[in-house]
């Protein structure tokens, strides 16, 4: 009789060990729990311009609280803006300078101006526009950890993306390579009067 009990409670055990054996723990495997809302095409994208708009995603990557990550995605946001512009310098510094004879020697002079000043580049007007989180479990040595993903789309109109433009240009034509530099200050006034 013994023997019976023993089996039926074996039997009865088969299903519950053979479901949790079929699922593996794969130490950082990620599983969504909650999402704000169905997952919108631009979390993938990075930036893109659209009815006169400049937009990015900022991503706040694996945070504990969604106020925070919204922070930190706004942050990140707001830097990807300012390198858009000095990318946006950078790829029309290179395109005026096709064939210049100088184009080494100020392209040098380019880059390591746009290096330091990347940080220091202002556009005003960027305002977020959407916000899209999943709170996550995480597998760990652990066991299972929380957190969160926020990113934030964020927006400038183009008209304040070209204003921050012409002021990084302004200010690139004040730094010592390029204030004594006769075809620099030509090339950048051809730059400032490009779209």
């Amino acid at each position: 009789m013994r023997n019976l009990l023993v089996l039926a409670v074996a039997l009865a055990l088969v299903p519950t060990l053979t479901s949790c054996a079929g699922r593996s723990l794969v130490k950082g495997q990620r599983t969504v729990v909650e999402r704000s809302a169905s997952k919108p095409d631009w979390v993938e994208k990075r930036s893109w311009e659209e009815d006169g708009k400049f937009f990015v995603v900022g991503t706040s990557g694996s945070v504990q609280d969604i106020s925070v990550g919204e922070e930190i995605a706004e942050m990140n946001g707001k830097k990807l803006i300012a390198s858009a512009v000095s990318e946006t310098i950078r790829r029309q510094f290179d395109a005026v300078t096709t064939g210049n004879p100088s184009a080494d020697r100020l392209g040098r002079a380019m880059t390591s101006v746009l290096s330091q000043r990347t940080d220091r580049v202002a556009v005003r007007g960027i305002l977020p526009v959407e916000r899209y989180w999943e709170r996550y479990e995480v597998v760990t040595d652990d066991g299972v950890a929380p957190g969160v993903e926020v990113s934030l789309k964020l927006a400038v109109a183009k008209v304040d993306f070209e204003a921050a433009k012409r002021q990084e240009l302004q200010a690139i034509a004040q730094q010592e390579q390029f204030r004594a530099d006769a075809e620099a200050k030509r090339i950048l006034d051809q730059i400032r009067s490009q779209p």
